[in-house]
């Protein structure tokens, strides 16, 4: 497996306080059978020349200069170029232990399946040495079915839906890209990704570092591109749906949690009265299904049977404890 390229794409876009940490670590990889693509989607800082000064020193580095087109084009240019076996994505905030291509390499070399996946942290920006959250600090490898998987995915255990902390076979894109214009542009796709692998071997050891900042797509106020993730989400539904009915409630349980997550994060609710009435209408027409249903994640649970006191005291209960608009993380 050593033997095999490993292309590892990098989208950058006005990083300048956080690149050069992700590229140290990435450069620094106990595996070195690297192809590092850096693609700078049009920076305005100095994102472009930190990357170009990284490629001069390590010919391991491929530096793409492009206008700003959204992540989901900086990754398919990537993609386009990548000449490695296998693909991983790394945003430009984030880092990676040491070993973590070797180790996500060497599970999918005694594994029969296409993707490879490892726990993580997500760290709050100025945080850098505190846990936010924990994610797993055994040893053990477990091979996942796609129902597995799927149900670790849905019901948000062990795995999330972005596309990094993973190591994808690269015969998985011959006809996958991330939708260029969309918001969530993960929740498009690493589901997709998952059906044509039919299924996971997960590593349960932390060692992708997710860095929780107040620019990213998470901490900005609500507008009307954040429904994309709805989309994205009922996109899902009708695709489990017709391809694996068995796993209705679950991802029934996880269009519920898209809910949650848009609604907490409009703070005017007169201004964006439409979108609100639209996402209490689903969580209502979800809501017993998802109190009574055995297979529902105890956050998606517990919000289902906190609006039937009220909207406003769902709100305030997730605020108070910390969960914000975050129920699905």
């Amino acid at each position: 497996m050593m033997e095999r390229l490993i292309s590892i794409i990098v989208p950058v876009y006005n990083v300048e306080m956080y690149l050069k940490r992700c590229i140290e670590t990435v450069i620094k990889q106990t595996y070195k059978n690297l192809q590092i693509i850096l693609v700078d989607d049009g920076s305005n800082d100095t994102s472009g020349m930190i990357c170009d000064a990284y490629a001069n020193i390590d010919n391991r580095i491929q530096v793409i200069h492009k206008i700003n087109g959204g992540l989901s084009d900086a990754r398919n240019v990537g993609i386009d170029v990548a000449t490695g076996d296998y693909l991983m994505f790394v945003d430009s905030d984030d880092w990676l232990r040491e070993d973590c291509v070797e180790v996500l390499a060497q599970v999918l070399q005694v594994s029969t399946k296409k993707i490879s996946a490892c726990a993580y942290l997500k760290i709050r920006e100025g945080e850098a040495n505190k846990k936010k959250r924990k994610q797993g600090t055994g040893d053990y490898v477990e091979e996942w079915t796609i129902e597995e998987t799927y149900k670790h995915l849905f019901l948000y255990q062990k795995i999330d839906n972005s596309a990094c902390a993973k190591l994808y076979e690269k015969s998985l894109f011959r006809e996958i890209r991330f939708p260029v214009g969309k918001l969530y542009e993960d929740q498009f796709t690493v589901y997709k990704l998952f059906h044509i692998a039919q299924g996971v071997v997960y590593v349960d050891q932390e060692m992708y570092f997710y860095c929780n900042r107040q620019g990213s797509i998470q901490n900005t106020n609500f507008s009307l591109r954040k429904m994309d993730e709805l989309q994205a989400a009922k996109e899902c539904v009708s695709f489990i749906m017709d391809n694996y009915p068995q796993l209705s409630e679950e991802v029934n349980c996880r269009l519920i949690s898209s809910c949650f997550h848009i609604l907490f994060a409009i703070n005017d609710k007169k201004k964006w009265e439409q979108q609100v009435n639209h996402l209490q209408g689903i969580i209502r027409q979800y809501r017993r299904r998802m109190i009574f249903g055995k297979n529902v994640s105890k956050k998606v649970r517990f919000g289902c049977l906190s609006t039937c006191f009220g909207f406003g005291l769902t709100q305030w209960i997730y605020r108070k404890t910390g969960v914000g608009g975050r129920i699905n993380i």
